[in-house]
């Protein structure tokens, strides 16, 4: 049932605790902090893409402009259902202090992020419940990269910059498994060298670069495969009406409290030859 006893301490959950986990969970999911989140109130989410733009030409003095009609498609997100279930004590749930809040929010945002990147870099092709993973994508839809038989250099990655540069792109993340996040963290910039191949941004604390974009890591990310991208071009969607609930049935002989957070997520590409995929090639 939800929370609704007069005695459960108010602050426990206030009335905006559920747009706080989305908040909280933003940053700790790699899939929200690498694309572009939208919220919507609807089931259906529609997102214009243009195809192919109007045709523009050079035209003489008072000749007739020829007309010419931009190509118009769509990508369509439908938020699916998304839940994480903890068990707390209760005497946390009796604590009514900011803290205990945060702790509670932290612990379901850590469950919904690992959930949500799982998806967003699995092979799941968005036919069942879980949305559509980048994995889903064949090496002909998206842009590939072939990086050789191991991690050597940085060119794989300049390449993927400029090959989408090309399509109008600009990449801004590098997503990487952290096995191969390492090999490319111990690699050197050149022979004799000391200094590394991934660069760190002093004013950005421990953020890795490589070719000029950041590097994050994910244990969804098959090893020997990394992808590249524009995070303006690839949408995570949110249903606002993020629900949490609370029940102190469920876990009753242990004097505990289960707490239910449930999100709508889905993923949508509108442009999907601006996904990179770098990978190895088989040895």
């Amino acid at each position: 049932m939800a929370m609704s006893k007069p005695e459960t301490p108010s602050a426990f959950l206030p009335n905006d605790f559920g747009q706080l986990l989305i908040t909280t969970t933003i940053p700790m999911s790699v899939a929200m902090s690498s694309t572009n989140v939208v919220r919507t109130n609807n089931s259906t989410f529609h997102i214009p893409v243009i195809t192919e733009d109007v045709n523009a030409s050079w035209v003489a003095e008072l000749a007739e402009i020829a007309e010419s009609d931009a190509t118009l498609d769509e990508a369509i997100a439908k938020p699916r259902k998304i839940a994480a279930l903890t068990k707390l004590s209760n005497e946390l749930v009796n604590d009514s202090s900011p803290a205990a809040s945060q702790v509670v929010g932290e612990s379901i945002a850590r469950d919904l992020a690992r959930k949500i990147d799982e998806a967003f870099l699995s092979t799941n092709n968005g036919l069942g419940v879980p949305p559509k993973g980048l994995g889903a994508f064949k090496d002909t839809e998206i842009t590939t990269i072939t990086a050789g038989t191991k991690w050597e250099n940085a060119d794989p990655f300049t390449n993927a910059v400029f090959a989408a540069e090309t399509i109008g792109a600009t990449l801004n993340t590098f997503i990487a498994n952290p096995a191969d996040a390492l090999t490319l963290a111990t690699l050197k910039r050149e022979t004799g060298s000391n200094e590394p191949l991934l660069a760190v941004d002093a004013t950005e604390g421990a953020t890795r670069r490589i070719s000029g974009v950041t590097l994050k890591t994910s244990p969804f990310v098959p090893a020997g495969t990394i992808y590249g991208l524009d995070s303006t071009r690839v949408f995570t969607v949110v249903r606002e009406d993020v629900t949490v609930r609370a029940d102190e049935s469920v876990f009753f002989t242990s004097d505990a409290t289960a707490l239910r957070g449930v999100a709508r997520v889905d993923f949508a590409y509108p442009h999907a030859k601006s996904i990179v995929r770098i990978k190895l090639a088989a040895a």
